[in-house]
């Protein structure tokens, strides 16, 4: 029930994620007006607010306010997934990002754990199938697609 009211309500669409060591990427899609704003408080927040009862701990968890790019075109679209997919893999080089569990990534090319709550459709609709998108990702270069960035 409070799946169902969450998803009527919904201001954003969250597309695509990836949670490396020290920071998170998103794709998320506005469905409102500053609704990414409000968005990004509330999980700001709510973050902060676990990590300091979990440790113990008060006061700022962030460096600094979230960074929002806006993307305008579909190929822009693509290598924003292509770059947050591999940024696990790039920040750590223990990590290989097609079995990284704290991103999107296997929700693209096996199946989606989260439901209606990650709308990869628009992205992963573009492919005949799930492995031409890992293929997609599989061959561009984080390095240049940080030139996006």
């Amino acid at each position: 029930e409070r799946l169902e009211r969450l998803e009527k309500d919904r201001q954003v669409n969250l597309m695509c994620f990836a949670i490396p060591n020290n920071s998170f990427d998103l794709i998320v899609q506005n469905l409102g007006n500053q609704a990414i704003s409000v968005y990004m408080h509330r999980v700001l927040m709510a973050y902060s607010k676990y990590f300091n009862a979990k440790y113990k701990k008060r006061g700022h968890v962030f460096a600094g306010p979230f960074r929002a790019k806006h993307i305008e075109t579909n190929p822009e679209l693509l290598f924003t997934s292509t770059f947050i997919h591999k940024k696990p893999e790039s920040t750590d080089k223990n990590n290989s990002y097609a079995k990284y569990k704290f991103s999107s990534f296997q929700d693209y090319v096996v199946q989606n754990r989260w439901g209606n709550l990650l709308k990869n459709k628009l992205i992963i609709e573009q492919y005949k199938n799930p492995n031409d998108y890992k293929n997609f990702v599989e061959t561009n270069k984080t390095s240049e697609l940080g030139e996006l960035f």
